[in-house]
């Protein structure tokens, strides 16, 4: 449901290395160049609005999914796997609260552990919270969002903490 993400993700990258628009413009055909301007400035609302259950590979001209190029051209990989997209290469400089779903079905559950355990070796201090809710509707991100809302509580009472002088990962 949110195959808009992928736009703000590309149009971030657009944006801080703009010398990648000539191959975007390469790989993209009319359909995903559409979709790129739209997400430029669309919110999450609208883009599941606009985008719901888009395959990237219907806004190529080959084929290809945008991960498949993103994998497979050296110059769009080397930014996307460049030290301004990986979040666990620096330590953290505040405390952090990380939740994820068990059946995040956007983020895996699996991918976030290991998140928090790279921040924590690198002398972060992460909170981790695991939302145990059951699967439901997979592939709707409905087991992403969920807990946005079902742990609205524990995150308030984090950060309650904080501003309290309570130091995190008590």
């Amino acid at each position: 449901m949110i195959a808009g993400v992928a736009g703000y993700a590309v149009n971030g990258a657009l944006t801080r290395y703009p010398e990648l628009g000539p191959l975007m413009d390469r790989y993209l055909n009319d359909e995903g160049k559409r979709y790129l301007a739209a997400t430029a400035d669309e919110c999450i609302g609208q883009s599941v609005e606009n985008w719901e259950k888009t395959d990237t590979r219907t806004l190529t001209v080959d084929g290809r999914s945008l991960a498949e190029i993103l994998q497979q051209d050296p110059q769009v990989n080397a930014v996307f796997t460049g030290p301004n997209y990986r979040l666990d290469d620096r330590a953290l400089n505040a405390p952090m609260l990380l939740i994820n779903a068990l059946h995040d079905d956007t983020i895996p559950y699996g991918q976030a552990r290991e998140l928090a355990d790279a921040y924590r070796g690198l002398g972060g201090t992460v909170d981790f919270v695991t939302d145990p809710l059951p699967e439901m509707m997979p592939q709707t991100a409905m087991n992403h969002a969920i807990p946005m809302f079902s742990q609205a509580g524990t995150a308030f009472e984090w950060l309650v903490d904080r501003f309290n002088g309570v130091p995190a990962g008590a």
